[in-house]
């Protein structure tokens, strides 16, 4: 007989959702995210498909870049993290063909938690990436 023993090594309580898991699709008529900013970090987990570009802007203002996809060999990955406050935006690197990714949040995904950003003060911020801060921020009138 087998007997299972467990240690309880983690144990947070919050208010809301613990944890939260979406699929993200993006297709050919909307083959882009826009400039947001998370509160919680995020695990992308990448499933088919066009292989995506995750972009961030972190505090610091460095900019890193992410190749979410199958070819493991030419550096793309399985799966990033998006830490928590920074800038971020995904694309796919084809835009004929649509993406699929998960993303997990811990604690769960609040709407209170979440913002776009807006193209004049990211890039009053981050000068240094204006160009690319104004191709993919939410038009006001979106």
């Amino acid at each position: 007989r087998v007997r299972f023993r467990y240690k309880q090594w983690y144990q947070r309580r919050v208010r809301g959702t613990l944890v939260s898991y979406i699929y993200y699709m993006l297709t050919p008529t909307t083959p882009n995210t826009y400039w947001v900013r998370n509160k919680s970090p995020h695990m992308h987990l990448w499933h088919g498909g066009s292989s995506q570009v995750h972009l961030f802007i972190h505090p610091d203002g460095s900019l890193t870049k992410h190749r979410l996809g199958p070819d493991l060999k030419n550096g793309e990955e399985m799966q990033v993290l998006s830490p928590g406050n920074v800038w971020k935006l995904s694309y796919t690197t084809d835009q004929t063909k649509w993406s699929i990714i998960t993303e997990c949040v811990c604690p769960g995904w609040e709407e209170r938690d979440f913002e776009y950003g807006d193209a004049d003060s990211l890039s009053a911020e981050y000068p240094q990436h204006e160009d690319i801060i104004r191709q993919y921020c939410k038009k006001k009138d979106n």
